[in-house]
């Protein structure tokens, strides 16, 4: 009779405690859901997509770079092709006018069917460009063409010149006159700059020269 009490007793304190692991079991707090590789992944994601924008934004950038690379090797060499050209022995031949300075004074390329002054070589302090070289009439003046150069007190140019370059006449602090046709349609930046203070410049009514004149203080008639 005691052995079946003890086996009863056994019996019922080992279900008490099935019961109560279950119920412990049952109401444990559940573990939150880990979503830290899900951030890693997004991350990751973010970060590639971050990178892949950046590359092509470099190759773009890269791209502009090596275009404008090549435009201003373009400029350079043309400008180093003229630059060469305009070192020749200049040509002895004389200018159709005889108020014209001596073409010898001049070095010159010829382009386009007309003539380019690149530079000027005499001593004389009044200057008049000849309407022709060569045959071909003079059409422009180079950049620095007669740049710092502070004998020249006067300079004419023909009809017919259609551009003066950058700095052409730029320092020339003696030239108190210089003559534009009204064939100037284009006269490049600082082509007057550092020169007489007086310098005047001679030009017909409603010309372009006469507008650059006005346009950057100078006095013009």
């Amino acid at each position: 009779m005691n052995k079946l009490k003890r086996m009863i007793v056994v019996g019922a304190a080992a279900g008490i405690l099935f019961c109560g692991c279950q119920a412990a079991i049952d109401t444990e707090t559940p573990v939150p859901y880990d979503d830290s590789k899900d951030k890693l992944l997004a991350d990751a994601e973010t970060k590639v997509a971050y990178y892949e924008g950046l590359a092509v934004n470099l190759q773009d950038r890269l791209l502009e770079v090596q275009s404008a690379l090549y435009t201003s090797r373009a400029e350079y060499d043309a400008l180093y092709a003229l630059y060469q050209a305009s070192n020749k022995e200049p040509s002895n031949e004389a200018s159709g006018s005889s108020t014209s300075t001596a073409v010898d004074s001049f070095r010159y390329i010829k382009e386009n069917g007309g003539v380019t002054v690149t530079a000027y070589l005499g001593k004389s302090k009044e200057v008049v460009l000849p309407t022709h070289i060569d045959g071909l009439p003079v059409l422009a003046v180079f950049d620095r063409a007669f740049s710092q150069n502070t004998d020249i007190t006067s300079i004419t140019l023909p009809e017919g010149v259609e551009s003066i370059g950058w700095f052409a006449f730029s320092g020339c602090t003696s030239l108190q006159t210089v003559t534009l046709p009204a064939s100037v349609q284009t006269i490049s930046y600082g082509a007057f700059d550092n020169c007489n203070k007086d310098l005047t410049v001679v030009c017909p009514e409603k010309s372009y020269a006469r507008q650059y004149a006005q346009s950057y203080g100078l006095k013009a008639k």
